[in-house]
């Protein structure tokens, strides 16, 4: 594929084709800087070459919904979350301990209404990586996006503890939203919101 490993095309983002958490969250976050620049369209890219690179890749899958959602492209949010979540099913299968898989597809599954599994896959990934402040940022992104105020505020707490509340993510994602104009998150992140 075009813009893979060894196809002789420089991609946007190079891609290791190692399966392990620690290269498949590296690869994640250099993605997501391409988000945070604020060229969703690039992005979106950067997520479905990399996906095409690696068809085990749920994390590519997964992160293109959000980016979707901001682009208004409702029919294309189903599509990748459902192939998301496949995929972090099929890493499970092979890996029962990738946390990241539960994490991510914890909020896939939510988004597609599955609430029950959902929740079983983020408490399982909150168990299984207790300190990992890219885990705890997502739990907060699930449960305001499941209504439940009083969990997504417990997870910013838990990543101020750990020194990790400098990211601009916590003020831009959508995911959030639910959650900016209360004091008790201002507080917690240090941030002051717009109206």
């Amino acid at each position: 594929t075009e813009g893979c490993p060894g196809s002789g095309k420089r991609p946007y983002i190079s891609l290791s084709s190692s399966n392990s958490p620690d290269t498949r969250r590296a690869q994640a976050c250099a993605h997501v800087a391409v988000n945070v620049a604020g060229d969703l369209e690039r992005a979106c890219e950067s997520f479905r070459k990399a996906a095409d690179c690696e068809p085990d890749d749920y994390q590519s899958v997964l992160l293109q919904g959000q980016l979707y959602v901001s682009l208004g492209r409702p029919e294309q949010v189903t599509r990748v979350l459902e192939e998301g979540v496949a995929r972090a099913e099929r890493s499970l299968e092979r890996h029962p301990d990738d946390y990241r898989a539960l994490n991510l597809g914890a909020l896939g599954l939510l988004q597609l209404g599955q609430q029950e599994k959902a929740k079983a896959w983020m408490q399982q990934s909150l168990q299984n990586a207790p300190r990992d402040p890219v885990i705890e940022y997502n739990a907060a992104c699930f449960y305001a996006l499941a209504n439940d105020t009083d969990a997504a505020l417990r997870s910013p707490e838990r990543c101020k503890a750990m020194g990790a509340l400098e990211d601009d993510w916590w003020q831009y994602d959508s995911h959030l939203d639910a959650l900016r104009e209360l004091p008790e998150f201002r507080a917690i992140v240090g941030q002051t919101v717009s109206s």
